[in-house]
């Protein structure tokens, strides 16, 4: 930040325009002075702390060298409690409606991990045998092996047997849920409105009626010793893994034979990253082990994310074993960044989709368009290029046993390995490919149609 005393000239100092800019995408902001800091460092990221978002801090260069008077108190992060009367009332109108229920389910998203609340779930789960499902950003937050574990829910993309359970619910807990556009299908869900309570971090909705002023915490701990649970009451479905395909070596790799063998090869304990595009897809498709623990961008669909979110995960969890799946675009687009890992000796297994250009574009519009073409690099070679000490190992993948051998390799070799899928250009998981008819007919209705991906 430039200091606060350039008031002239091009630089006239207005900060409160830098500030405003902010405003509309945090949660608290504040530029600090010597006169306020004390107490405007405090209660910004006290902010941050308790509602689990951005907040915007602005610090001109010349303020940190000034000497203010420091805060007698710790800083206080404790998040705040219920209202009594308003939690009674909450927990009262829910418990009335999952009793009544034949057929309840409960819906989560991502704010489930953020606030913690992924045990009064599971022991909601369990004391009252209530299935559940997760929207693509909760994916994993609870061990899919569990028996109540119906699968991943996105609108029509969804598996038919999670789409029926959802969208049949007689009573639909969502908890944290944000019905975006990428995490419904386009909009594409069709929830009974009469079915929703909605528990979020500090209210609760139930059906038309919005209770201010309790704990998300609190609520679903409360539930799990005051509901009753309806007896004949009906399971769904449960989630099948997709029936195996029998054994032909020699042939090209394709995307539904690679994520077929990935399910085999993920690992309880592992923590999965996945790039927006094919590996968004094929990893939403996996059934992962306990303790497995995914990263994504499934609301911004951030090409590139997930390398640099990579390097984060190694240097917060080195001990674990740790695989990103990235498109040959996405990786483009932040690939230095594999310098800073091999920099700090991570040993991660990267496998590298390479498709020849933006699959996921070509499938919602233009699939022979050069806007979706980037120029090909020789993937495998990026290690060695980005170090020179042989801290890693490379494969470049055409078939089927050659994608064998790398595996066995990425098993037993300690070190970094980089392994490049060839795949087909407008090869994709089916769900991607339905994904993309949704896009497109939702964003780009009259193209479409002319396209053949109107209904």
């Amino acid at each position: 930040m430039y200091p606060a005393r350039w008031r002239s000239g091009p630089w006239d100092g207005n900060f409160v325009s830098m500030l405003n800019s902010h405003r509309d995408f945090s949660v608290a902001q504040t530029r600090i002075e010597p006169a306020n800091a004390r107490w405007e460092i405090d209660r910004v990221l006290r902010s941050c702390w308790i509602e689990k978002r951005p907040v915007y801090l602005q610090l001109p260069s010349d303020v940190p060298a000034m000497t203010i008077e420091a805060p007698e108190e710790p800083l206080q992060l404790t998040a705040p409690t219920s209202d009594p009367t308003q939690l009674v009332l909450a927990i009262e109108r829910i418990a009335a409606r999952i009793a009544e229920a034949d057929l309840p389910a409960i819906l989560l998203d991502a704010d489930v991990a953020r606030f913690g609340l992924t045990q009064p779930i599971v022991r909601l789960i369990e004391a009252h045998s209530i299935p559940f499902a997760m929207l693509p950003a909760a994916k994993a937050l609870i061990d899919e092996s569990h028996e109540l574990h119906l699968g991943t829910y996105r609108g029509a993309a969804s598996p038919p047997e999670v789409r029926v359970a959802i969208e049949s619910a007689d009573c639909l807990l969502c908890v944290g849920v944000r019905f975006t556009d990428t995490a419904t299908g386009f909009f594409s869900h069709r929830l009974r409105p009469e079915a929703l309570i909605h528990i979020r971090a500090f209210d609760v909705t139930v059906g038309t009626t919005h209770v201010p002023g309790v704990a998300g915490s609190e609520v679903l701990s409360a539930l799990v010793k005051v509901v009753r649970a309806k007896p004949g009451r009906i399971l769904p479905l449960r989630f099948q893994p997709p029936t195996r395909l029998p054994s032909q070596f020699r042939q090209s790799l394709t995307q539904d034979r690679f994520w077929q063998r990935i399910q085999d090869f993920v690992q309880p304990g592992d923590v999965v990253l996945a790039d927006i595009g094919t590996s968004s897809a094929g990893t939403a498709g996996l059934r992962m082990p306990s303790g497995v623990a995914v990263i994504g961008q499934p609301l911004w669909a951030a090409v590139g994310y997930s390398l640099p979110a990579l390097l984060g995960t190694l240097l917060a969890a080195p001990r674990r074993r740790q695989l990103l799946f990235i498109g040959d675009g996405a990786f483009q687009m932040t690939a230095q960044e594999l310098s800073t890992i091999l920099r700090r000796g991570l040993k991660p297994i990267i496998f590298l989709v390479n498709n020849n250009g933006y699959t996921i574009e070509r499938l919602i519009l233009g699939p022979s368009s050069s806007y979706n073409d980037i120029n090909q690099w020789r993937y495998a070679d990026a290690a060695s290029f980005f170090d020179t000490q042989d801290q890693a190992i490379a494969y470049r993948v055409r078939t089927e046993d050659e994608l064998e051998v790398a595996l066995v390799a990425a098993r037993d070799r300690e070190a970094l390995v980089l392994i490049e899928l060839v795949m087909s250009r407008l090869d994709a998981p089916g769900p991607l490919v339905n994904f993309a008819q949704r896009c497109a007919e939702f964003n780009f209705p009259q193209l479409a149609t002319l396209l053949g991906h109107g209904s």
